[in-house]
């Protein structure tokens, strides 16, 4: 099996795919499936569709080189290739369960949980930001991702039609999408007078 191929059939899976998934989930599960897909080609195997006995040898031979989390991940994409494309899932299988209590019973590991940001981290933050327009334009989006609790990502999708002026001092953002809300559905969140003013001042 050539490469090349196998990353055009892993790049029109992703095309297939667009706008029914983030593009930050996209752009994960195209680099898990061409990593699977090379692993794959190297040992001889068909990678879609890929045998169970196949995936459960790919987990015992990633397993000491991939953190728990990025093992899971590659499987869901595994998994998402084979779903949308009509495939029998071979993640399910046994034999692939037996392989990933393997690899946690190797690696055992506690999540690392992010720190958040504190109105002292902010106001550090604040103080690296200059007068101009993109030390405005940082200081409102820091503004924003501390009232708001947004993720980066969620920060990127919004936009200055978003922001509701109202009568006093604070004024209101449309969250359109959040993790949480794969629907779309979005949010309304309150924005301090602080961040209303470097919102304006912006």
């Amino acid at each position: 099996l050539g490469v090349m191929p196998l990353f055009a059939t892993v790049e029109k899976l992703i095309d297939r795919c667009e706008g029914a998934y983030s593009r930050t989930t996209l752009k994960s599960y195209r680099t898990d499936l061409k990593a699977f897909a090379s692993w794959c080609a190297e040992q001889g195997e068909e990678w879609l569709p890929a045998k169970s006995q196949t995936v459960a040898a790919y987990v015992d031979a990633i397993c000491p080189l991939v953190t728990p989390g990025t093992l899971k991940r590659r499987l869901s994409a595994i998994g998402f290739a084979h779903r949308y494309s009509d495939l029998p899932c071979p993640v399910v299988a046994s034999s692939v369960t037996l392989a990933i209590r393997r690899a946690e019973r190797r690696k055992p590991s506690r999540p690392a949980q992010a720190h958040g940001m504190t109105r002292e981290i902010l106001t550090q933050l604040m103080e690296g930001c200059g007068e101009d327009l993109l030390g405005l334009r940082d200081a409102a989006l820091l503004s924003v991702g501390y009232d708001t609790l947004c993720r980066s990502a969620e920060i990127c999708a919004m936009e200055v039609g978003h922001v509701r002026a109202g009568n006093g001092e604070t004024w209101s953002i449309l969250i359109p999408r959040s993790k949480a809300d794969q629907s779309g559905a979005g949010r309304i969140a309150w924005l301090s007078p602080e961040t209303t003013r470097r919102v304006s001042a912006w």
